[in-house]
C-alpha cells in the first residue's frame, strides 16, 4: 500500500531541514495544510515557528503570515464570553491576542511577588510565607490581565492566626516587573502611609487604565471587610477603609469570591458562593488579581503564625 504523501523529486525549491539532517520540501504542502498544522501549537510556539521558516513567518500578498492566519482561525473559535473578555486592541496582533486567550483559559498564578520573604508553591497558585522574615507585601497575578467583561476568582486562606488575619484580596493595575526587582522591605498598594511609592506607581499610568481613578481596591479581612482602595495620589485612604453594604468579618479559614464586572464597573464580594454586596463601583480599564498579606506577630503564641492563600479562577456568578 502506498503512503498518502510520497517523496517528491528534487527541485530548486527551498527545503526545511529536520533533526536527523534530512530535508522536507514545504512547497508540496498547501496553505490550508500548513495552517492546520500550526493551529496545534501554542502562541509562543507559533512565534518560534515564524522565526524558523520564512514559509510561516513572512507575510504574503494578503499581508498575513501563515502563523497569523492560524492564530485568527483559533480566535474565531472563541466563546461569546471570551470575545467579551478579550476585545482586540488597535494594532494588537492576532498572536498576542491568542496568547491572552490561552492565559484566560489557564489557572490563575501569582507571577509577581513584591516585598520581603514571600514565596509560592511549584505551580504558583498558592502564596506561602515560609520564614519569619516575611513582611507586608503583594502577590500579583501579573500575567493574567483583565481588560473587559466579567471575571471571577476565589481566594482560600488557611491559618490559625497572625499573618493572614490582616490579608487583603482585590485588584490592582498591571505594574512593571521593576517593582519585584526593587527588593522592597514592605509594599502596600492600598495604603502607603508615607506615600513614597505613589509617584512611581502613578507614573506607569497609560491609556489601558481607562478613565477611572481606582487603581487598587481590596477587601480587608483584618477590619471586617472594609474596602481599601487608592488612586495613588497623595490623598491616601483613611484606615480602616470605606464601609459598604453587606460587609462582615468572615473569620480565619475562609473562601472569599470576588467578581470584577468591567461591563458595569463594579467589584462584588461573595462568601461561600453567596453574594454579600458590591464593594466598589466606578471601575474601568485593566486590572490584575492580587493579595496583600501582613505578617503580624502572634503575642499569645509568641510566634509568627504560618498559613497560605490559594487563588482559583471560577465561573462568574449569574447574579
Amino acid at each position: 500500500m502506498s503512503s498518502a504523501i510520497t517523496a517528491a523529486p528534487a527541485t530548486n525549491s527551498k527545503r526545511q531541514k529536520t533533526e536527523d539532517g534530512s530535508t522536507t520540501n514545504l512547497a508540496h504542502f498547501n496553505q490550508d495544510i500548513l495552517v492546520a498544522i500550526a493551529s496545534y501549537l501554542k502562541a509562543s510556539d507559533m512565534v518560534n515557528l515564524a522565526f524558523t521558516s520564512k514559509k510561516f513567518g513572512c507575510k504574503n500578498h494578503i499581508d498575513k503570515s501563515l502563523v497569523e492566519v492560524s492564530a485568527e482561525r483559533l480566535l474565531d473559535a472563541r466563546t461569546e464570553y471570551e470575545k467579551n473578555a478579550l476585545p482586540q486592541y488597535q494594532g494588537e496582533s492576532s498572536l498576542t491576542l491568542l496568547r491572552e486567550l490561552e492565559l484566560l483559559r489557564s489557572p490563575l498564578t501569582f507571577d509577581q511577588l513584591i516585598g520581603r520573604g514571600l514565596d509560592t508553591n511549584l505551580l504558583s497558585t498558592k502564596l506561602i510565607c515560609p520564614e519569619e522574615r516575611c513582611t507586608k507585601g503583594a502577590a500579583v497575578c501579573s500575567r493574567h490581565i483583565m481588560r473587559s467583561g466579567r471575571h471571577y476568582a476565589t481566594f482560600r486562606k488557611c491559618t490559625s492566626g497572625g499573618w493572614l488575619d490582616h490579608v487583603q484580596f482585590g485588584i490592582i493595575r498591571p505594574i512593571s516587573s521593576q517593582w519585584e526587582e526593587k527588593n522592597l522591605e514592605e509594599f502596600d498598594p492600598t495604603y502607603d502611609l508615607s506615600c513614597q511609592h505613589l509617584p512611581d506607581l502613578l507614573s506607569e499610568k497609560n491609556s489601558r487604565w481607562g478613565d477611572g481613578s481606582v487603581h487598587c481596591c481590596a477587601y480587608n479581612c483584618g477590619t471586617g471587610g472594609h474596602c481599601m482602595w487608592s488612586n495613588w495620589k497623595r490623598e491616601c485612604v483613611d484606615i480602616p477603609g470605606d464601609y459598604w453594604r453587606g460587609m462582615r468579618f468572615l473569620g480565619r479559614n475562609v473562601t472569599l469570591g470576588l467578581l470584577l464586572d468591567l461591563d458595569v464597573g463594579t467589584l462584588t464580594v461573595y462568601h461561600n458562593e453567596r453574594k454579600l454586596g458590591v464593594m466598589k463601583s466606578g471601575l474601568s480599564g485593566e486590572y490584575c488579581w492580587f493579595v496583600c498579606p501582613d505578617h503580624n506577630y502572634d503575642s499569645e503564641a509568641h510566634m509568627y503564625d504560618r498559613g497560605d492563600i490559594t487563588i482559583k479562577r471560577g465561573t462568574p456568578p449569574s447574579a
